[in-house]
């Protein structure tokens, strides 16, 4: 008889944690990536606790991480075409970019010094 009230007990938790899964992602409307990091501390502190859990129930309930943008790399043919509209110093930076895939905010910090020479 305790262990069923613990199975029931264990029961009505995961229903809170999915409905606390639903709410992120309905009223929050946040992302897998940032409702899994709410649900890691949960479902670390139950286990240690002693407190079964589906984990794999609940994490059907989590969305699949959906990219936001289709980032995808330059062909050599579009770079080609934006050099030939580029001065010297546009010139390098695109070529920068191209070659070590470093994104835009980086170049504010980056010199020479940085830079191994060629």
């Amino acid at each position: 008889m305790v262990l069923a009230a613990g199975v029931q007990a264990s029961k009505a938790l995961q229903q809170k944690i999915i409905d606390y899964v639903g709410f992120l992602k309905r009223m929050r409307k946040l992302g897998a990536n940032a409702i899994n990091l709410q649900l890691s501390p949960i479902m670390h502190f139950y286990p240690i606790n002693y407190i079964t859990l589906n984990r794999k129930k609940i994490g059907r309930y989590v969305l699949e991480n959906i990219r936001k943008h289709n980032d995808r790399t330059y062909k050599t043919e579009e770079i080609t075409r934006l050099l030939e509209f580029c001065d010297l110093r546009d010139r390098s930076i695109v070529l920068l970019f191209a070659s070590t895939g470093m994104r835009i905010g980086a170049i504010l910090t980056h010199s020479l010094i940085h830079s191994p020479p060629v």
